[in-house]
């Protein structure tokens, strides 16, 4: 049975790189599919655009907030408002640490909050901490959700 993917909606090439090394270093094998904007992360959510039709629903959203055109708050709002998506867990993943963001992105819907971290090590560690915790102690929506 093939592993549904974590989603990573996230503009930044040095930011994506980063994470992929990460999980190489954890040998985290679940396929990531990355969008860099909203809208192809809606597209891609939908079945529409350039990828493929026939795409899995995300077992988990890692979404930046800081993004062109449709920012990370904007699109965690029309994805709680969708029964389809609802019910897939969203880690924000952004650099900042505002309350107001943090509240904002509660309240609307995310799972969790994770703040980017200059220290490469430290982020390293926390992303680890955060694979940990969803892909082995929690359990995560069916596809039917």
């Amino acid at each position: 049975m093939q592993q549904r993917p974590i989603l990573l909606v996230e503009d930044s090439p040095e930011d994506v790189e980063a994470l992929q090394r990460a999980f190489r270093k954890f040998q985290f094998t679940r396929p990531v599919q990355h969008c860099a904007t909203a809208r192809s992360a809606w597209d891609y959510l939908c079945g529409q655009g350039e990828l493929p039709a026939a795409s899995p629903l995300p077992c988990l959203i890692l979404l930046d907030l800081n993004l062109p055109g449709e920012d990370g708050r904007s699109f965690l709002q029309r994805l709680k408002a969708n029964e389809e998506f609802k019910s897939v867990p969203v880690v924000i993943f952004s650099t900042s640490s505002n309350s107001r963001d943090v509240d904002f992105c509660y309240r609307h819907g995310a799972a969790a909050y994770q703040v980017k971290l200059m220290d490469v090590d430290e982020q390293q560690r926390h992303l680890h901490a955060m694979l940990d915790y969803w892909f082995g102690a929690a359990v995560l929506p069916s596809s039917e959700a």
